[in-house]
């Protein structure tokens, strides 16, 4: 009886602590977290999602201890992303978007953006660079915005 509760308690002292850890990490906006979070909540092309998340490192010119020190009235902002490849109705060419769906435009996968006859393949494009027929996600990219207060 003893041990059971034993058990409990150190799985409970390992779940505080697992929270405690995590809650640290999003309130910094360390990257790990970022990728841990949208590596498990969003279902990114063939399984792959780790390599497939993308995060700029956050600027620190905003933050009270940069010089000159004092207050800089500016925070960053979390700007989130998806990476989303499709086959136009009608004729099923590939397109992507690189703002959650906002704007597209046709693209073959695999191709480079200044010359469609050369080969640049990215960690964004389609698994085995096929446009699916239905829109999917297939990168995110995390980048930060200035905000002046």
């Amino acid at each position: 009886m003893a041990s059971q509760e034993g058990a409990i308690g150190c799985l409970g002292v390992i779940a505080v602590a697992g929270l405690i850890i995590f809650g640290i990490a999003y309130y910094e906006d360390a990257q790990w977290a970022n990728k841990i979070f949208y590596w498990m909540n969003i279902n990114v092309g063939d399984g792959s999602g780790w390599s497939r998340i993308t995060i700029q490192s956050k600027p620190h010119d905003c933050e009270f201890m940069t010089a000159p020190m004092g207050s800089k009235n500016c925070h960053f902002e979390k700007v989130v992303s998806k990476v989303l490849w499709a086959s136009r109705n009608g004729d099923g060419a590939p397109i992507r978007s690189f703002d959650n769906g906002q704007t597209w435009e046709p693209h073959p996968p695999g191709k480079c953006d200044f010359d469609l006859t050369l080969n640049c393949p990215t960690a964004f494009d389609p698994p085995g660079n096929v446009a699916p027929k239905y829109i999917t996600t297939t990168g995110v990219i995390i980048q930060w915005k200035k905000v002046q207060e």
